[in-house]
């Protein structure tokens, strides 16, 4: 199966990378499965 099944990025803004980066992640089909105060999976 190809494909990515684990990609892990620390970032100092986690607001920031959201709002630079969130087209990436909506286009390999990124899902939020979990919050929390300063991150997300």
């Amino acid at each position: 199966m190809p494909g990515f099944h684990h990609v892990e990025v620390w970032v100092a803004d986690l607001r920031a990378a959201q709002a630079e980066w969130g087209w990436l992640r909506r286009a390999v089909g990124f899902e939020r499965t979990g919050q929390w105060a300063d991150g997300e999976t």
